[in-house]
């Protein structure tokens, strides 16, 4: 599988009703799936899952002799959150559960390991204007077939040592609502995860 195939897998759209409003309006991000001792999740950004309801929508594939065929689901989930970043997860198997109910096939997509994710060491030697890549729905939008994320290049604008100490730093990324969530990934290296986008 190549590096494209790999990540159009990686991510899903997801979609929830704001826990505070009366006319019922949405909010879009984005998750991308990472193995987390041994258990696949789904991880975010902090902010989409603290405005939001517990019942969560996703887009979801399987493949059926070479095709792919994908379908909202929607399960509970319970967020776990960090302290210190902007960063949420939530295990993948509610999904899985109720996407075999409605399906009879299992869920199709590829997650990150942790020889994926970029040691420190990898970090300190990236240089200002590295290629990174998100892929992601901003303003909700993915491609029309299959629900696959949009994919668009950035640069990091700001020296990774220059980071603030909570780790942020700063892209020069066309970014829209619907993209928070998002995977970094460094491009043309092996996949390698630089951080998460949080804002926009």
């Amino acid at each position: 599988m190549n590096t494209y195939e790999i990540l159009k897998f990686l991510t899903v759209k997801l979609t929830a009703s704001k826990a505070v409003d009366t006319e019922h309006s949405t909010c879009i991000a984005t998750g991308f799936y990472v193995i987390l001792d041994g258990s696949p999740v789904i991880v975010t950004a902090k902010h989409f899952t603290d405005e939001t309801e517990l019942n969560v929508t996703i887009t979801a594939h399987y493949k059926e002799n070479g095709t792919v065929v994908s379908l909202p689901v929607t399960a509970y989930v319970e967020w776990l959150t960090s302290e210190e970043f902007d960063i949420a997860y939530c295990k993948v198997e509610p999904f899985e559960k109720k996407f075999k109910e409605i399906t009879g096939y299992d869920m199709f997509y590829t997650a990150l390991t942790e020889r994926n994710i970029m040691t420190k060491e990898e970090f300190d030697q990236l240089n200002i204007l590295s290629e990174v890549v998100t892929l992601s729905y901003p303003l909700g939008a993915s491609s029309t077939h299959h629900n696959f994320p949009l994919f668009k290049k950035g640069y990091i604008s700001s020296n990774p040592a220059d980071f603030t100490q909570d780790g942020e730093g700063y892209l020069d990324l066309c970014s829209e609502c619907g993209m928070s969530g998002a995977p970094i990934i460094l491009n043309d290296s092996p996949l390698k995860l630089v951080g998460i986008l949080v804002q926009n």
